[in-house]
C-alpha cells in the first residue's frame, strides 16, 4: 500500500484536461478496484 498515492497521482495525470473521471474509475485504473473512498 506504500505505492498507493504515487499510482493514484500517475493515473490522475493521465486524464486529459477538461475530462471528468469518477473516483471509482481512478481507483480501478490504478489497480485498486473498490478503493474509491481512499482516492
Amino acid at each position: 500500500m506504500d505505492q498507493f498515492l504515487p499510482q493514484i497521482f500517475a493515473v490522475i495525470h493521465q486524464i486529459p484536461f477538461g475530462k471528468v473521471t469518477s473516483y471509482g474509475e481512478v481507483a480501478k485504473m490504478a489497480g485498486y478496484p473498490g478503493y474509491a473512498r481512499q482516492v
